[in-house]
């Protein structure tokens, strides 16, 4: 089964809430698995720098492709700057892996981090209705069954 790194800002938790337990079923279906820092054991907290470093690094490499959901918050989080994004990136360029992107509030993708490398399907999320925001996991799930193995 592949992997879908998810990273995602814990002050959108609200928004990650909505938006994984979908995806994880549509993905499923496709032959993929998310990984999530709810994934970590109980007793680490992800912003526990060496401790969760050391199981999320791992994770970040061992990943097909990634999701990063962009928000305001995620900008400003020095975990996901330090560690996750530069991680994504070097698998990207390193070996094609790809990087989607769904934009949570409307963040201006010129002034992120990530916005210097290739990202795939970049959404403004907050702006669409339900049965759009269902639309772009659909959307998602099958660009990812697409992906070759």
């Amino acid at each position: 089964m592949r992997q879908l790194f998810v990273s995602y800002a814990h002050k959108d938790r609200c928004w990650f809430d909505e938006i994984i337990p979908r995806l994880d079923a549509l993905a499923g279906k496709a032959g993929w698995r998310l990984w999530t820092d709810l994934l970590l054991p109980d007793d680490l907290d992800p912003k526990d720098g060496d401790g969760a470093r050391d199981i999320i690094v791992p994770e970040v490499m061992q990943s097909d492709a990634f999701l990063v959901l962009l928000s305001e918050n995620m900008s400003m989080s020095r975990f996901i700057r330090e560690i996750e994004a530069d991680r994504m990136a070097a698998m990207d360029m390193q070996w094609g892996k790809e990087i989607y992107l769904i934009n949570l509030d409307g963040v201006a993708l010129q002034d992120h981090l990530l916005s210097r490398y290739e990202i795939q399907r970049t959404q403004n999320y907050s702006a669409l209705s339900p049965e759009g925001r269902a639309d772009v996991l659909a959307g998602l799930a099958d660009h990812l069954a697409e992906l070759p193995k």
